[in-house]
């Protein structure tokens, strides 16, 4: 949710359509404007009720709004798109402009090698962006060590969603090096923004599991913050268990949060993932 001269609103999800609020708090409503490319834009109110928009406070709540997009922009490929409330100063709705994909893109997954490192790093660097993060030289280097380190141990892998002519996804196993604890490996995944919500995380999952069972491994470990309700939705579905809660791991600036601790033994699992989902 984003606020600027008591203006607030959020983008709840961007398909085919697109779904939102947008209120300054008073009966007065607004008008939303969603540009894509330069190419085509439109103009809606924003006067649907939304309850939720109401109970937390922000006016009546009749501040909801839907945008379809046309067909022949719904094609898989990335798109910049503005969300702008014109009478406001041109107000952008948090997080936009950005590159979305309308529709769902042709994929390729595939394991990283060494040679794989210039789009990877490009992949890297993209998603530092998303989180306003400037990359140096010396961040990329550390990167690329880090990343040669990881494909060259036997019990760790990487593996890569590619689409639009670049990596938009990564699954990391990256296996222990301490005797006794090599069956062990720890699970990071990551979407591009614009690639998220399209089950792509799924496949990317469950090409990693089966890469982890051709490497040996016995038990995948990982940790998710408490918030991040679509992760811990998907690692449920693959059958991830909680152990604990981390406290205070995760640092951005000067906030600490929690993050919980999960944990999936392979050789209780099928080849297809659970359809029964254990506790959160």
């Amino acid at each position: 949710m984003g606020v600027e001269s008591g203006v607030f609103g959020h983008v709840d999800r961007v398909g085919s359509s697109i779904h939102g609020w947008v209120s300054d708090g008073t009966p007065e409503r607004l008008k939303v404007l969603c540009r894509i490319d330069g190419i085509w834009e439109t103009t809606v109110e924003a006067a649907e009720f939304r309850p939720d928009v109401r109970d937390a406070g922000f006016g009546d709540g009749y501040s909801g709004f839907e945008l379809t997009v046309p067909e022949v922009l719904i094609n898989g490929q990335e798109r910049r798109m503005e969300l702008l409330v014109p009478e406001r100063s041109c107000w952008a709705l948090p997080g936009f402009p950005a590159e979305v994909v309308l529709g769902m893109p042709t994929v390729r997954i595939f394991r990283l090698t060494a040679e794989h490192e210039s789009a990877h790093a490009e992949f890297w660097a993209r998603q530092q962006r998303e989180f306003g993060i400037v990359t140096t030289a010396a961040a990329r280097n550390l990167y690329h060590q880090t990343l040669l380190s990881l494909l060259g141990q036997a019990n760790s892998a990487a593996l890569a969603i590619e689409a639009n002519g670049g990596i938009v996804g990564i699954c990391t196993l990256s296996g222990k090096k301490a005797l006794g604890y090599q069956h062990v490996a720890e699970l990071g995944i990551m979407l591009l923004v614009g690639y998220r919500g399209k089950r792509l995380g799924e496949r990317l999952m469950a090409a990693a599991l089966d890469c982890a069972r051709e490497l040996k491994l016995r038990r995948l470990e990982l940790t998710v913050n408490p918030a991040n309700q679509p992760a811990r939705r998907l690692y449920r579905r693959f059958g991830f268990s909680p152990e604990g809660v981390l406290r205070d791991y995760h640092q951005v600036g000067q906030q600490y949060s929690d993050e919980i601790m999960k944990a999936l033994i392979l050789s209780n699992t099928d080849t297809q993932y659970r359809t029964t989902q254990p506790a959160p």
